[in-house]
């Protein structure tokens, strides 16, 4: 389980010393100063370069796209494109379904820099079970078929997609500042992410995908955040989830990047 630093009350509230209302703004300005690209101007396109930009070597070779999912791993990426001194750009919408099938100005901006050949990585981060029906697979499979042939790697990040918001509207409201359930106290629910029927075909597809295309990454986040059949919302003390939709804050975007490297090689480096 997550380290819980985070003392509690007994009315399932943050300890009077606990200094998360400093870091969550802290971190919110730190994300407000880098690629804040999702439903934007799309006349300023400028505005969604994010990374390190400024290094002698760095191109935009990343592009993140998708959905509000997707634009909450930015500030984790921005941290794997500065240890790879690699630079990028963020252009997503929310409730974005990033297919080709999936028809908007967004996706048409983006697919058309990638036939171009501008990025060498893909990066979606999307909630895909809760968009999974019957025409999912043909489209997910036409959309990695089309990045592949523009030689661009895809990479999917795999959070806890809609487990956390189930529980939070079964189980009582959830204060995002405390990580305060109304029902009970304590900063863990159930894990069900692998038995979820959507899960479980999402994950197999994506596993057919890279036994096809081995140069497809995998960004899998469900054992940072869950172990022995519970998750956390607290990440090393402080509150993970930005809102009961279970996006998540900038501090714990950027965190998970940090307790990722330290465990697997940068998979945007190569």
């Amino acid at each position: 389980m997550i380290n819980q630093k985070y003392s509690r009350n007994a009315n399932g509230g943050g300890s009077a010393s606990n200094p998360n209302d400093a870091i969550q703004i802290e971190w919110q300005n730190k994300r407000a100063q880098i690629a804040n690209c999702i439903d934007p101007d799309l006349s300023n396109l400028a505005q969604c370069a994010f990374g390190a930009f400024g290094a002698a070597d760095a191109e935009p070779s990343v592009l993140v796209m998708g959905d509000s999912w997707s634009d909450h791993y930015v500030m984790m990426v921005d941290y794997m494109l500065k240890d790879a001194n690699k630079a990028g750009y963020q252009l997503t919408a929310g409730g974005n379904l990033p297919f080709l099938a999936n028809k908007n100005k967004v996706n048409e901006i983006n697919f058309a820099a990638i036939e171009a050949g501008q990025y060498d990585y893909v990066v979606m981060g999307n909630s895909l079970p809760r968009y999974y029906n019957e025409a999912f697979s043909n489209q997910l499979w036409e959309t990695v078929d089309f990045i592949v042939a523009n030689e661009a790697a895809p990479v999917f990040i795999i959070g806890l997609y809609d487990r956390y918001r189930n529980h939070t509207q079964d189980h009582g409201d959830y204060d995002y500042t405390r990580c305060g359930f109304t029902i009970f106290s304590d900063c863990e629910f159930e894990d069900d992410t692998l038995t979820d029927n959507s899960e479980l075909a999402v994950r197999e597809i994506l596993q057919s995908i890279q036994e096809k295309y081995p140069q497809t990454v995998i960004i899998d986040l469900h054992d940072f955040l869950c172990t022995d059949g519970k998750c956390s919302a607290l990440i090393d003390g402080y509150p993970l989830y930005l809102d009961t939709s279970g996006h998540i804050t900038p501090y714990a975007s950027h965190h998970l990047g940090e307790m990722y490297l330290e465990t697997h090689i940068n998979p945007l480096k190569n």
